[in-house]
């Protein structure tokens, strides 16, 4: 008896020309299905922070090329530990002007254990709001 390799390569490029295929398919289907593309670009727009005491935290706007997207009138909303802050002076909160600056209080309920988490998100004229700042102070 004499053993034949002539079956072994055609059952070996059958698995590879599956294998293209599926991975062909799964790459059509990311972008049919929106899963690849479609990335936003990001909103640039400077927020630093500052800790003053145990109490208080500053925010400054450092303006970017976004900023003149911004609505007027409560272009920032600003959240401690998950919870909605205003400054403290409501009119004072942080304005849609590069230097403009705001003191925020850490109140009892807001307060975290050792670090707080500070997120600041813009509220922009399209209607969408998107994080501009997040990190711990």
């Amino acid at each position: 008896m004499t053993s034949s390799d002539d079956g072994v390569s055609q059952v070996i490029g059958v698995i590879l020309m599956v294998a293209a295929t599926v991975i062909l398919a799964g790459i059509i289907a990311g972008f049919v299905f929106g899963l690849v593309g479609n990335v936003d670009k990001t909103t640039p727009i400077g927020i630093a922070s500052e800790r003053l005491n145990k109490t208080h935290i500053r925010l400054t706007n450092q303006g970017g090329q976004d900023q003149p997207k911004l609505v007027p009138d409560h272009p920032f909303t600003v959240r401690l530990n998950g919870v909605i802050v205003d400054s403290e002076i409501p009119e004072e909160n942080l304005r849609n002007m590069t230097g403009s600056q705001a003191i925020y209080d850490i109140s009892e309920e807001t307060r975290g254990i050792d670090r707080d988490d500070l997120l600041v998100a813009g509220n922009f004229n399209s209607g969408k709001t998107e994080v501009v700042y997040s990190g711990t102070i």
